[in-house]
């Protein structure tokens, strides 16, 4: 399992079970990304997931939180099933529409999900984090389509924003915050 610039991710849960839907194993890669289960003849669907350690920081190299799902795998002695993840880095700024002065500790979190023809995978991720005294925010995403919610600190006189669009490459996503009337 790879991630973004093709590192490996270590500690991603990988779960199979066949076509009925029976659970085969679970497993978690090792530092160098690799996993390995056991499964007869057939076809195997397999799932991957990976989050923050508890009171961890976030992987250098793949979302907070993800998980991709391979359907209909066909297995016939030893096979490989390798997933390299389409990981974007999205960041901004969220700023006043008035005038364009940043906006701090505002919370910016995402959720969203895509399917990655290549992989033959279906993706989900999340984001979030609070903008820095100069209204800044990134984090690491899957590509895909995003619904971005916007909280300003309470107190500001702005309001929340929900923004959706799709997010394919790295980008750059400034935020315009309103004043409620």
């Amino acid at each position: 399992v790879r991630g973004l610039g093709n590192h490996p991710l270590e500690g991603v849960y990988v779960n199979a079970s066949n076509a009925n839907g029976q659970y085969l194993g679970s497993t978690q890669t090792d530092s160098n990304g690799y996993y390995n289960l056991s499964a007869a003849d057939g076809s195997v669907s397999v799932s991957f997931s990976g989050s923050i350690p508890p009171f961890g920081t976030p992987p250098p190299y793949a979302p907070a939180y993800w998980s991709a799902n391979r359907y209909n795998l066909a297995v016939s002695g030893p096979t490989t099933f390798d997933l390299s993840l389409n990981v974007v880095r999205v960041g901004g700024i969220v700023a006043a529409n008035s005038d364009g002065m940043p906006i701090a500790n505002t919370s910016v979190s995402t959720y969203g999900n895509g399917y990655d023809s290549t992989a033959q995978a279906s993706l989900s991720s999340s984001g979030n984090a609070t903008t820095g005294a100069d209204g800044s925010y990134s984090f690491l995403l899957l590509a895909g389509s995003y619904q971005f919610n916007l909280y300003p600190p309470s107190g500001t006189g702005f309001t929340p924003l929900a923004v959706s669009f799709s997010v394919q490459s790295d980008t750059t996503h400034n935020f315009a915050l309103k004043l409620a009337s």
